[in-house]
């Protein structure tokens, strides 16, 4: 519901390609917009899961769809 909210002030803005900035839920409501077909100019998530920092521990702690695995590959 919280990405739903953001998605709609950021449409009554007409924001275009804006950059999500996210902590901790955050995080987590950046990812489900992007998910949900935002066109963003990047996102920044802030906040460490308890996981290893490494790809293997990316993996454990998020269940990414193709579409977020791209973003944070750029």
């Amino acid at each position: 519901g919280y990405a739903d909210v953001a998605l709609e002030v950021i449409q009554k803005l007409n924001l275009e390609n804006p950059v999500l900035v996210g902590w901790s839920l955050g995080g987590h409501i950046a990812l489900s917009m992007v998910q949900k077909g935002l066109k963003v100019a990047g996102v920044l998530i802030t906040g460490t899961p308890p996981i290893p920092m490494s790809k293997e521990g990316f993996e454990q702690g998020f269940k990414l769809q193709p579409k977020i695995q791209e973003l944070f590959s750029k």
